[in-house]
């Protein structure tokens, strides 16, 4: 239950970053600086918020701030990189902050309450892309006549390409690696404890 529940908050946190990342990139030339700020700040934040309540159902504190932390910042930057510097750093920062929360807010909180509190950020992106695309439809009609924003160069399909690649291998590496020490860790430290219990 618990992996499909990750696995199943993952997907939507894909699903609805790529919906708002193809919305922002083919109207990239219209939407504003503050637009693309919002949705890089606003989903690299609730995305780690997510992926960091939800992960602490199997994984450890340190484990779920760095992966939480990476989807947060893939996302930031996916999204920033679409305009200019400024937004990717608001992004890549979002995520960071999210990440960190994410995995205290799952650490802190019971069982039960992770599904709860998972569904309701989830429901919070859902309400926040709506409302993105509703800014995005409101800025196309107020700049019909007007000459196009300054945004990032044609490289930036690119760029996110290579984010994103970076950000799986990373997150897919961190994973495996923490799954493969704590099965081939050494039983050691159960010693120096039975030999107290006997001395006392």
């Amino acid at each position: 239950m618990a992996l499909f529940a990750q696995l199943f908050s993952l997907m939507l946190v894909i699903g609805v970053t790529a919906f708002v990342y193809l919305k922002i990139f083919k109207n990239r030339q219209h939407v504003s600086c503050n637009s693309v700020m919002l949705a890089a700040m606003g989903f690299s934040t609730i995305n780690s918020l997510i992926m960091g309540t939800i992960l602490a159902l199997t994984q450890s504190f340190s484990l779920n701030c760095i992966l939480s932390m990476i989807i947060g910042v893939c996302t930031g930057l996916v999204l920033g990189i679409l305009f200019n510097t400024m937004t990717t750093i608001e992004g890549m920062l979002g995520g960071v902050m999210g990440g960190l929360m994410g995995a205290m807010l799952g650490a802190m909180l019971e069982l039960s309450y992770i599904y709860l509190i998972t569904g309701i950020l989830i429901a919070v992106m859902f309400v926040l892309a709506v409302l993105l695309v509703q800014l995005i439809k409101q800025e196309l009609d107020e700049t019909a006549d007007k000459s196009p924003a300054h945004v990032m160069s044609t490289q930036t399909n690119k760029y996110s390409l290579i984010i994103v690649s970076t950000s799986i291998l990373l997150f897919s590496g961190v994973l495996f690696g923490a799954n493969y020490s704590a099965d081939h860790e050494p039983e050691q430290h159960q010693e120096p404890v039975e030999e107290l219990h006997h001395h006392h």
